[in-house]
Order: C-alpha cells, then sequence, then structure tokens
C-alpha cells in the first residue's frame, strides 16, 4: 500500500485538478476532470482492497486480481488524459503532472498486486 503521507500528496493534485476543472466549461477541463476523478476512485479502491488484505478480510486472490485491475484502469486512464488537448485551462504542464502521477500510482499498484500474488498462505 502506498505511504499515508505520499498518498495524501497523490490524493491533494488530484484534488486541485479537479477544481481547476471545475471552474471552467472547456472540453478539455471538462475531460481531465472526468479523467482525474475516475483515477481517484481506482485509488480508493486500492486502498479499501489493501487494508482488507492487510486485515485478512479479503482472499489474496481477490485482492491481486483487483489491484491488476486497477493498473489496467489506470494505464488506460494514462492513455486517456495523453489525448486530451491543450487549452489555456489545460496546460502541457498539467498533463505532464498527471500524467507523472498515473504512472507512478499504475507502477506501485502492479508492485502490490505482485507482492500479494507472491505472498505464502
Amino acid at each position: 500500500m502506498l505511504e499515508p503521507g505520499k498518498l495524501g500528496s497523490i490524493i491533494n493534485g488530484l484534488l486541485i485538478l479537479t477544481l481547476l476543472a471545475s471552474c471552467s466549461g472547456k472540453s478539455s477541463v471538462e475531460d481531465m476532470d472526468k479523467e482525474t476523478q475516475n483515477i481517484s476512485s481506482w485509488v480508493a479502491t486500492e486502498n479499501m482492497i489493501g487494508d482488507a488484505w492487510i486485515r485478512n478480510i479479503v482472499p489474496n486472490k481477490y485482492a491481486e486480481q483487483t489491484l491488476k485491475k486497477s493498473t489496467e484502469e489506470l494505464r488506460k486512464e494514462k492513455d486517456k488524459i495523453d489525448k486530451i488537448k491543450l487549452s489555456k485551462d489545460v496546460t502541457e504542464h498539467d498533463k505532464s503532472l498527471l500524467l507523472a502521477e498515473v504512472i507512478h500510482l499504475a507502477n506501485k499498484t502492479e508492485e502490490m498486486s505482485r507482492a500479494v500474488g507472491e505472498k505464502i498462505v
């Protein structure tokens, strides 16, 4: 699972982008907002699964499969963000920051999935 401080930073970054998106009617901003919300949802799913797995509430296989699915979905979100057109409200810098965080999250989630899968029962 992600470190609590790191996760808070990531969520704060996502919330800032969501706030920026809610302040404008631009299509690219709405697209960025939608993808940010999807990412936040997958991060919340990862946290719930990680917490349940640590407390032995969910089986290893379920946790592993859910984390794999989350990794796949985060990578899809990355591809969608890549395709969002830039505007005065969505700059290359905004996209780059979000893309870097999504890649980081996907990589960490993949590591978590492997670790869960390798756990000996």
